[in-house]
């Protein structure tokens, strides 16, 4: 949905419509009017007279004049070669994450005539989109966050990008931070580096219990694990063998402060084979299993 004004614009994927409701009275909603799309809308962004719905299965950018909230009529659209699944608008551009198709450029400066002008191709499927300045965040699905440079809307450029741990569903943008909606959580990443901008360090405190993967796994001699800690406490992390004996102390028993900490498993001395990773933190206790490979 998209919000301008005293109208609530909500897109139904499951009818093919889009409603425009009237929510200047918030305790009595009153719904407008409608309009039917070809296909199933996967969303809305809403600028002036006019709202743009991408379409999944249409494969199109549908531009609907909304000037008459009661009567909505579509006066454009504009064909992809993808499934089109996000939408945001900034100034003369829409910004559409088009799956397969990475990000598309189209020029509504004006909305009747729109077309197509950039694309960037991502290494994903692009699902969802975000703008800050000149530069839009995309999430790429299985190749997490993605950031373009859209200074020239013919010659987008890829800047940076981040692996996320999951899978990159969802995403918004607030300066430099871009928030992802990956799956497993919200990550928040600080883009200023490959924006070209500096800013403060960000530096958010976790919110709760985290053991991370330790990486590489397998891996050869040398292995990186961290845990994060909302709150100040005892932790103590241990490398165990098959047999359930503590082979190595990777942090002194001890009381660690709020944040994350980062520790390096040294196993020059061990044979190959599967071991245990097990984090004692106050009442916490998380295990996983690593292997070493010679």
């Amino acid at each position: 949905m998209a919000v301008q004004g005293d109208y609530a614009y909500v897109t139904d994927e499951s009818f093919g419509i889009l409603m425009i409701i009237d929510i200047s009275d918030p305790a009595n909603p009153q719904r407008m009017g409608e309009y039917r799309t070809h296909g199933l809308p996967s969303g809305v962004a809403v600028a002036g007279n006019f709202a743009y719905i991408p379409c999944l299965e249409m494969d199109r950018l549908y531009i609907v004049d909304i000037s008459d909230p009661s009567n909505p009529q579509a006066v454009w659209s504009v064909l992809t070669p993808h499934t089109q699944y996000g939408v945001a608008l900034s100034r003369d551009y829409a910004y559409i994450a088009d799956g397969l198709g990475g990000l598309r450029i189209i020029d509504i400066s004006e909305p009747t005539r729109a077309w197509e002008t950039g694309v960037c191709e991502l290494p994903g499927e692009a699902l969802d989109v975000a703008i800050s300045g000149e530069h839009v965040f995309v999430a790429d699905r299985n190749n997490g966050l993605r950031i373009i440079d859209v200074s020239e809307a013919f010659n987008p450029q890829e800047v940076g990008f981040y692996d996320t741990p999951g899978l990159a569903f969802g995403i918004d943008a607030v300066g430099n931070l871009a928030f992802v909606a990956d799956y497993y959580n919200l990550g928040i990443y600080d883009c200023s580096e490959a924006m070209g901008n500096r800013s403060e360090q960000f530096e958010p405190q976790p919110s709760s219990f985290i053991f991370s993967p330790a990486y590489p796994n397998p891996f050869n001699n040398r292995a990186t694990v961290a845990f994060s800690m909302p709150r100040p406490g005892e932790a103590r992390l241990s490398l165990f063998n098959p047999l359930g004996l503590r082979v190595k102390e990777l942090t002194p028993s001890g009381w660690f402060p709020t944040g994350t900490h980062e520790f390096n498993i040294n196993a020059d001395s061990l044979p190959s084979g599967d071991y245990l990773l097990r984090l004692d933190a106050g009442e916490q206790v998380a295990t996983q299993k690593v292997v070493l490979v010679r």
